[in-house]
Parts: C-alpha cells; structure tokens; sequence
C-alpha cells in the first residue's frame, strides 16, 4: 500500500472516493430538503478529522476533503450556509488549505 503524507492509499481506494462522492451529494440534498422547510437560518457543519493533503495519488483524483467541497459548491453552496474544518495530525497535510480554498 502505498503511503501519500502519511495516510495510506490501496486498491480499494478509488472506489471509497467513488462511494464517498454519492453518499455526500445525497446527504447534502437532503439536508437542503430539511433546511428549506425551517424559518430560521441554519449554518451545516463538516468536519473531517482524516482529510490528508487533499488529493489520492494512484490514481490522481481529489482526496475526501475536496470531494466534499467541490460537492457542496456544485450542490449547495449559494443554498446553505456551511462551515468546513479539515483537521489532520500531520500539520503538512493541511498545506493544500490556503491554496486550494482561495
């Protein structure tokens, strides 16, 4: 198994990303379902405590973090408020934060 900045990528890789991308873009229509229904505003929060560097390196793709991300501006980003924390332990994967989010 390959290591990519400390977090191991297999062969079952790209199929998680793959599963990973459907379950997101579900879970946020429905959340912009519920959240239409209710008067007040509400903020979604994503928190990711694994997010890596960002991007899977075999074969090249965006890593969970920016799936979600690309899922939420494609989805709901002019719809919902939301807030995104990417925690990682080693601080130089979170290196991608500042030039992939500008």
């Amino acid at each position: 198994m390959p290591i990519n900045g400390g977090v191991g990528e297999g062969i079952h890789t790209p199929r998680k990303l793959d599963d990973f991308k459907k379950i997101v873009e579900m879970h946020i229509r429905i959340t912009l379902a519920v959240m239409a229904k209710r008067k007040y505003a509400h903020r979604y929060h994503y928190l990711d405590l694994t997010a890596g560097n960002g991007y899977v390196l075999h074969p090249p793709r965006p890593g969970c973090a920016l799936v979600f991300l690309e899922a939420m501006e494609r989805l709901g980003a002019n719809k919902l408020l939301y807030r995104a924390d990417f925690i990682d332990r080693n601080e130089t994967n979170l290196s991608w934060c500042p030039y992939v989010l500008t």
